[in-house]
């Protein structure tokens, strides 16, 4: 189960990069598009000065709430992502 659309969106990208990395897969990266693809719109309204910024606040604060539902999942045995 997931949280809301955006943290499938996260999580998918994760696991994209991980086989990337992991498995040397390449074509794991092309997970990550729908992320970056919403992150992309979302910042692209702050205009071209600030939306790197706002590109960059986005994926941090998916990560840090990725890592909190992931330590929330262990600490009480059920699984949310």
């Amino acid at each position: 189960m997931f949280f809301d659309a955006r943290s499938a969106g996260f999580d998918l990208a994760l696991v994209g990069c991980t086989g990337a990395l992991v498995g040397r897969r390449p074509a794991s990266l092309l997970l990550a598009a729908p992320c970056g693809a919403l992150v992309a719109r979302q910042a692209a309204g702050w205009g071209p000065r600030l939306a790197p910024r706002v590109a960059v606040a986005g994926v941090v604060a998916d990560a840090v709430g990725a890592a909190a539902l992931l330590l929330g999942s262990v600490r009480y045995r059920s699984l949310v992502l």
